[in-house]
């Protein structure tokens, strides 16, 4: 059936049930289809760079494993509610679970976390990882054989 026969379609059935008058008052109708799941997928991706573009604000750097773009799209695929499950699936797994971590003081400035998902557990997983931290402009640290950490003030240019 192409959108034109659908809307004549239509248009037949709001006759069926409404009055002329009201009926005059409609400029248009517009056919909303049920959204895919390559649809759901791009909504998700969108939906988690917001998260990952939120947490870089607070200067942590957030990578999204497969595995928890795959969960969401799962459980956010119902066509014919549309996309607003799958935010509050986001919001509840990915985005207080963030929250929690910062506010508890174990993700501060700096970090960086990988967020994947536990099939066997069903649980959205943030994994802390060692990222390097930034050196301060002027100090050069240089750690020896026995783990002693020697500290040296170098001129800013000549850090290299």
């Amino acid at each position: 059936m192409t959108e034109k026969d659908l809307r004549e379609a239509l248009m037949k059935v709001l006759k069926g049930h409404f009055r002329p008058e009201f009926l005059n008052r409609i400029d248009d109708i517009i056919v909303f289809h049920a959204l895919s799941r390559e649809n759901i997928r791009a909504i998700v991706q969108i939906q988690l760079d917001r998260v990952v573009r939120t947490a870089a604000a607070q200067d942590i750097t957030v990578k999204l494993d497969d595995a928890l773009v795959e969960h969401l799209v799962e459980v956010g695929y119902q066509p014919e509610f549309g996309a607003r499950e799958l935010r509050r699936q986001i919001r509840q797994a990915v985005e207080t679970r963030l929250a929690k971590e910062i506010l508890g003081d174990k993700l501060k400035s700096g970090d960086s976390v990988e967020l994947g998902y536990d099939k066997e557990n069903g649980d959205v997983v943030i994994t802390k990882a060692e990222a390097p931290r930034k050196a301060k402009a002027g100090k050069v640290v240089a750690k020896g054989p026995a783990s002693t950490a020697a500290t040296s003030t170098v001129p800013a240019g000549d850090a290299s």
